[in-house]
């Protein structure tokens, strides 16, 4: 599907930084606190923190889980319950709160549920724990970047460490990307690793970007395939990379997206209904790494973007380097 002289063509090759100082993954003045939730709904999202925390220990363990180890962890969560509760959650009418919320309730924990419920339900052999995990850091990253006061204290880490384009796509490679509707197949293109962030609270930010528009690719694609291709701009000393998500559209809804996509009012970017929140989170996001002050501006200018070309759909953000030294061979 996608191509390097598309992929070329989607947004201008050099793009301007206008921040002073990195943005490491906090956004000043307009982040959601748990406060925004009510006090059950608060209560809710700190117990689905500490039980994706409490399993994303018990994964890493290094020794083979089986499905009954697993269930057992998981009663002892009582995950079915919370998993309840997390979908009553209320978001008290605030616009910055229902867009963490959305990203709590998506981001990696639709693919960590049934990824869960499938290992439980098999007989034999072990878990795939790794790939679970990868999937369980990420949703926790993004609840941390996402709520500034639920985790003060991974927020404030002395140890964080960088992280690069490998780590990033990771959970991408490991297989069929599981979802409610079926499984899509996601192919995934990135020949440089490149060091992309500061600190996991930035790498949060960048997964809110990345699972908002792959997310929104699987659910839409009209043949269960969905590519991602990591695309750095400037080669052998990029500045920025590009992502780049494309997915083949239905026939019978590629009017319906051109008109939607067309609409200079209520676009995919706009505020309003909760059907664009995924991108305007991108946008956003995207426009505070660098220095932009309008997400639509950000739009415009190139940085981030959805577009159609023929049957696929392609959507596209960028992200600054975070060092030019840090450029390697990807192993696939």
């Amino acid at each position: 599907m996608l191509d390097e002289q598309l992929i070329r063509a989607l947004a201008p090759l050099a793009l301007t930084n206008r921040r002073a100082t990195r943005f490491v993954g906090f956004v000043d003045g307009a982040s959601t606190t748990l406060a925004g939730f009510g006090v059950a709904g608060a209560a809710t999202v700190r117990q689905l923190y500490t039980a994706l925390v409490s399993l994303e220990a018990f994964l890493r363990q290094g020794e083979p889980v089986t499905p009954l180890q697993l269930a057992q962890h998981l009663e002892a969560l009582e995950w079915r319950a919370l998993l309840a509760a997390v979908r009553g959650i209320s978001d008290q009418g605030s616009e910055a709160c229902a867009r963490a919320l959305h990203d709590l309730r998506g981001g990696a924990l639709q693919a960590v549920v049934v990824l869960l419920q499938r290992a439980v339900e098999q007989r034999d052999g072990p878990v795939d724990a790794v790939r679970i995990w990868l999937l369980v850091r990420d949703h926790c990253k993004i609840m941390q970047q996402s709520i500034s006061d639920l985790d003060p204290l991974a927020l404030d880490d002395p140890l964080a460490q960088q992280r690069d384009t490998a780590e990033l796509v990771a959970p991408w490679r490991a297989g069929a990307w599981p979802g409610d509707a079926g499984d899509t197949a996601i192919s995934v293109h990135c020949a440089h690793n490149i060091t992309i962030a500061a600190r996991c609270i930035e790498a949060g930010a960048i997964d809110r970007v990345l699972y908002n528009l792959l997310n929104n690719a699987a659910r839409h694609s009209a043949d269960a395939r969905v590519e991602l291709a990591v695309w750095p701009l400037s080669l052998p000393q990029p500045h920025d990379v590009r992502f780049v998500v494309a997915n083949r559209v239905r026939a019978a809804d590629l009017a319906g997206l051109r008109r939607y996509l067309a609409d200079p009012q209520c676009g995919p970017f706009h505020d309003g209904p909760a059907r664009g929140r995924g991108l305007r989170i991108c946008a956003e996001l995207v426009a505070h790494a660098y220095g932009v002050a309008d997400p639509l501006r950000a739009v415009r200018e190139g940085y981030v973007g959805i577009g159609l070309y023929d049957d696929l759909c392609v959507a596209h953000a960028h992200w600054p380097v975070l060092t030019r030294a840090g450029v390697t061979e990807c192993t696939p």
